[in-house]
């Protein structure tokens, strides 16, 4: 699956990353092996596996926009605290 404009369907970051956006495919999901994701995604799945919890230790995809929902949320936060 192919998010539109090179978005990772994550944590809606770019795909491969912020600095080459488009110029080269990114990493494949391990939770389907079809899903395109962000390089930054790619590493954090294949630790997830690595600490083997259940579902092999990876995120579910149902959750990926709750967790991109916080993740822009903290982010967000953290620049306006940065800002003031």
């Amino acid at each position: 699956m192919r998010f539109p404009d090179h978005t990772c369907p994550r944590c809606l970051g770019a795909v491969p990353n912020a600095s080459e956006r488009g110029q080269y495919p990114g990493a494949i999901s391990r939770t389907d092996d079809k899903t395109e994701i962000c390089s930054e995604c790619g590493v954090l799945e294949a630790l997830e596996q690595w600490g083997g919890k259940e579902n092999g230790g990876l995120l579910p995809q149902e959750e990926w926009r709750i967790w991109a929902w916080v993740g822009m949320t903290l982010s967000a936060k953290a620049m306006e605290k940065n800002e003031s």
